[in-house]
């Protein structure tokens, strides 16, 4: 249905250059509450014309949101964070609370790769747009948010500093806040269940007395 425009009846135009979209109203205004007021006609004019313009979102963006619409998946997305935070400002936009949370799924599942151990830099990039992705977050989405949380402390350091500096210039809100809080005090032993002990700046397992980084277990 996706690749076969004939039967469409809605085009929606993305990025500055409007890339066009031949779209299904029966499938896109199910899950986008945006879309749905779009074509509501005695609330929008794209009611009656059939034509949406989204200079705010850019068309490779917009392709990976239409793909999930239709068949609920979205591709490969590369390890920095950059494209989540893309993903999740048009899932925000669009009003699509289920792609936001598949989003953070997703985000979560690549925060737990071993990669990041011999990566520094792409674990200090994810937690960057980790700080902005929970701008886009409800209350609702704060336990995956403080597992993404635990799982980027195993490898990088919000120090206290970071965190004055964050508050003072705005860029670390109250969601982001309350996931760092959350992870701070939450963070167990996988193996035992029991809090972590810090000994000497290292956080170690109590069952092992063992260097260990702390990861939160599976959800789902």
């Amino acid at each position: 249905m996706l690749n076969n425009p004939e039967y469409s009846d809605m085009t929606v135009f993305a990025g500055v250059h409007q890339t066009p979209f031949k779209l299904h109203r029966a499938v896109i205004c199910i899950r986008s509450g945006f879309f749905k007021a779009c074509c509501d006609s005695s609330g929008f004019k794209e009611g009656t014309t059939k034509a949406v313009y989204l200079a705010e979102i850019e068309p490779e963006v917009f392709k990976k949101v239409v793909l999930w619409l239709y068949e609920e998946r979205y591709g490969y997305i590369l390890t920095d964070g950059h494209e989540y935070l893309k993903l999740i400002q048009a899932a925000d936009l669009l009003k699509i609370e289920s792609l936001r949370v598949d989003i953070l799924n997703k985000f979560y599942s690549k925060c737990r790769h071993s990669f990041l151990d011999s990566l520094p830099e792409i674990a200090e990039e994810l937690l960057g747009s980790f700080v902005k992705i929970c701008q886009f977050c409800q209350e609702t989405d704060l336990t995956i948010l403080i597992c993404i949380m635990k799982e980027l402390l195993s490898y990088v350091t919000v120090t206290p500093k970071m965190v004055l500096t964050g508050l003072t210039d705005g860029s670390f809100g109250k969601t982001f806040m309350a996931a760092l809080v959350g992870a701070q005090s939450e963070t167990e032993c996988s193996e035992c269940g029991v809090k972590m002990i810090e000994d000497g700046g290292e956080r170690k397992r109590p069952c092992a007395r063992i260097s260990y980084r702390a990861r939160p277990d599976r959800t789902g």
